[in-house]
Formats: structure tokens, C-alpha cells, sequence
């Protein structure tokens, strides 16, 4: 299998880990920088609190149980937002998506250097980790794709523990059991799609708010923000 071949797969994990987030931190009128930068995240609570709703009704966790989520946190977001006064004056605000536009420049551009130096680092998506505890988020990821539970405490059942945090694996999981039910291929994937563009989108309201921005500096974020650790680890 090529990486030409995981191409699915990669798309279906970067729909999974922003989409959910975005439609709900829309409806609570967050600002579109604010939204990019913490959508993710987002997505990731909304895979834990399904995963977390399904074991307790005693059903199998899937994209259902994330869209249902989604729908009723941003049907919440839309009420609160109807009943409060508020402005989406940063939605109509030019300035706010030119500096958008700089952080997505300089992440595509970086996103396309390291790119093939991580590929081959990687070998294939079929190859895997050998780091000593990766025996363990492979079976979890897997458990997920199968459908036998994605709550963080069922994870007793690979050696988790009573409870063991579970967005990862709810993430590739789920990328597995909407596209070609391989984990070791979901966890690949995951794991270009982390590093080259989760892990900077995540770094943009940090560095917005931290440091004297500029164009050139938001420009740099990406290439800055790539040279750390998820291109090391594992």
C-alpha cells in the first residue's frame, strides 16, 4: 500500500478532527481565528462524550453518536446565541482572514517541505511504530474500529487501566471504521495529519495572543511549529 493508496484515509481523518469542532464553535460566535486554533480540540471532546454516551446506553460507538453530539451541542450554541446579545462583527472583519490567510500560508508551505522528509520516516502506512508502548494504542484504535468500545474506561481490556484518555484512538478508530478498517493504516495517517497541520492550526491562537504578531512571524509559525516534537516522536 502506497501513500497515493491513503489518500481516503488521510482526508477522512482531517474531515473528523475539524469538522465536528467547527460547526460547533460557529453557532457560540466564536471568532474565526479563535475557531481554527481550537477546533480540534473541539472535535475531540465531542468523540469522548459520544464514546462516553454509547457505552453507558450499552450501543456500539460510531460517526452517528459524533453527529448527534455535534447536532445537539450546536442546536445548544444556536440558542444561547439567539437568547444573548453578542457580535459576529470578526466574521465580517477583513483584517481577521487576512491573518488567517498568513497562518495558512505559512502552514501549507511548511506542510509541503517536511512532507516527504516525514513520509519516509514513517516508511509506508502500513509500517508501524516500534516505541515500547504502541502494542497498546494499536489494540485500542483497533477496539475502536471494531466497534468494542471507545469510552476511556473500557480501555481496561488492552491494558489501559480503569481509565485512559481516549481521544487518539477514538480519532483513528473512527478513521478506520469509515474507511478501510485497518488501524495500523488509520494511525499513519493520523500521525501525518497531526503533525503537519493539527498541531500548528492548534498553535494559532497561542502565538496570536502571546507574541507581537506580524505577518512574517504568523507566516513562520508553521515551519517553527513543525520542527518540534510529533515529527520526532515515535
Amino acid at each position: 500500500m502506497t501513500w497515493i493508496d491513503a489518500l481516503p484515509q488521510a482526508a477522512t481523518a482531517l474531515a473528523l478532527i475539524f469538522l465536528p469542532g467547527m460547526a460547533v464553535l460557529s453557532t457560540w460566535r466564536i471568532r474565526p481565528l479563535v475557531l481554527v486554533s481550537s477546533s480540534a480540540a473541539t472535535s475531540v471532546l465531542l468523540f469522548t462524550a459520544s464514546a462516553i454516551g454509547a457505552q453507558y446506553a450499552d450501543a456500539t460507538w460510531n460517526i452517528w453518536w459524533v453527529l448527534g453530539f455535534t447536532a445537539a451541542f450546536a442546536i445548544l450554541g444556536l440558542g444561547v446565541s439567539a437568547l444573548t446579545k453578542g457580535s459576529w462583527k470578526h466574521w465580517t472583519d477583513a483584517s481577521e482572514w487576512q491573518q488567517i490567510g498568513s497562518y495558512a500560508f505559512g502552514i501549507a508551505t511548511a506542510a509541503f517541505f517536511f512532507l516527504t522528509p516525514m513520509l519516509n520516516g514513517l516508511i509506508s502506512p502500513k509500517a508501524f511504530s516500534q516505541t515500547y508502548d504502541n502494542g497498546l494504542h494499536l489494540n485500542a484504535a483497533h477496539m475502536v474500529a471494531v466497534g468494542q468500545g471507545a469510552s476511556p474506561f473500557e480501555f481496561g481490556l488492552v491494558g489501559g487501566g480503569a481509565f485512559y484518555p481516549a481521544g487518539w484512538h477514538e480519532w483513528a478508530g473512527l478513521t478506520a471504521q469509515l474507511t478501510s478498517g485497518d488501524a495500523v493504516v488509520a494511525v499513519q495517517v493520523c500521525s501525518v495529519v497531526l503533525s503537519l497541520i493539527v498541531w500548528p492550526c492548534s498553535l494559532v491562537w497561542l502565538f496570536e495572543t502571546v507574541f507581537p504578531a506580524t505577518r512574517f512571524g504568523r507566516m513562520a509559525l508553521g515551519a517553527l511549529s513543525l520542527a518540534w516534537a510529533p515529527l520526532t516522536f515515535g
